[in-house]
Parts: C-alpha cells; structure tokens; sequence
C-alpha cells in the first residue's frame, strides 16, 4: 500500500482491501500473447519470476481506462526475471507475442471497495485516431474483426465489443481509416 499511494496520488488515502493473485505462462507450447485489456484491480503488481532466455512477449502499455489517450501507445516493458513493475489496472495494456523460450509471472491485483464505491469516472472522448499497437480485437467496437493470429473472430466475440461507448470516438471505424488489414499484437520491440 505505501508504494501505490506513493506512486499514484488517486490512492493516497485508499485502503487496500481485496487482493488476488494468479500466475501466467507464455510460450510457443503455451498461450503465445494476450489480448490489449484493462484488470479489474485498481493497482497490479508483475513480478517476473523466471526463464531467461525468451524473446518477444514485452508488456506493451497504452492510456488509462476512460482517459482521451487510453489508446495510444505509451510504452513497452521488457520483463527480467527478479524485475516487477507497479502499474494502475485501468491501464489499458497487453503481451506482444512470445517469439521462443517461456516467460512465467506472478500477477497480484489489489483493489479498494472504498474507491470502487465512489469512482463514477466516464469515458472522455478521444483526442486522436488510435494508435494500431493499441487497437484490442477483444473489446474495440473499431478493431478488424481478426485475432492475434490472423483469424476472423465469431459473430459472437464481435457483438460483444464495447470499448469506447457511444459517441466517444473520435474517428470513422477502422475499415474507413484503412485499419482494415492491420492485426494485433504485431512483434514490436523485445
């Protein structure tokens, strides 16, 4: 708690009060990247716990949740075994593909009901066309209709995009600002 009041003034008076944790695996045998997403924790901590050696599968960073940047691209993390990094879940962030070897982390999410109560926080409109890094084939009303790997999603998947509501983009959908071909996560950096 005292390093997430210190790094974000949001939680200076915020009690932690629900925590969860839960490790992840990349590897070519394994889930190969994750999909650009926000967690449903006011603060994360990444821990990498192991396997030197592997390639891709940095930690790609964009805005925050509701933000007028929260889909342009603000940096990629590459992990190091014994290195965490401290970030705010409503960070919109993702994994680029893992290229060989397996990268294993500890993910611990804490939130505080107290904040959660009183956060009626709304989205801001967007202040530029997204950047294609930051496009989630998951939740973007606006992304191809495509995977990570290149195949067209379900039906299903496509209706249950949301992100951003109504009226707050900014831009024409993808397939009129010649996103259309464009698929995520594309192998960007380390």
């Amino acid at each position: 708690q005292p390093l997430a009041r210190a790094l974000f003034p949001k939680y200076r008076e915020a009690e932690f009060d629900e925590h969860a944790g839960f490790f992840v695996h990349y590897s070519p045998d394994a889930d190969l990247d994750l999909d650009l997403h926000h967690d449903d924790s006011d603060i994360t901590l990444n821990v990498a716990l192991g396997r030197d050696g592997f390639t891709g599968a940095s930690l790609v960073f964009c805005g925050v949740l509701g933000d007028p940047d929260h889909r342009q691209h603000h940096y990629d993390h590459r992990h190091t075994p014994g290195m965490a990094i401290l970030h705010q879940g409503h960070r919109r962030h993702g994994v680029r593909r893992i290229g060989k070897g397996e990268r294993i982390n500890l993910v611990l999410w804490s939130r505080t009901s107290e904040m959660r109560r009183r956060d009626d926080s709304d989205f801001a409109r967007e202040a530029q066309t997204p950047d294609p890094r930051c496009m989630s084939w998951t939740h973007d009303v606006d992304a191809p209709p495509f995977d990570s790997m290149g195949n067209l999603l379900p039906m299903e998947n496509l209706t249950r995009r949301w992100c951003p509501p109504a009226g707050k983009r900014v831009v024409k959908p993808a397939s009129d600002r010649g996103l259309a071909g464009v698929t995520w996560p594309q192998t960007v950096g380390g």
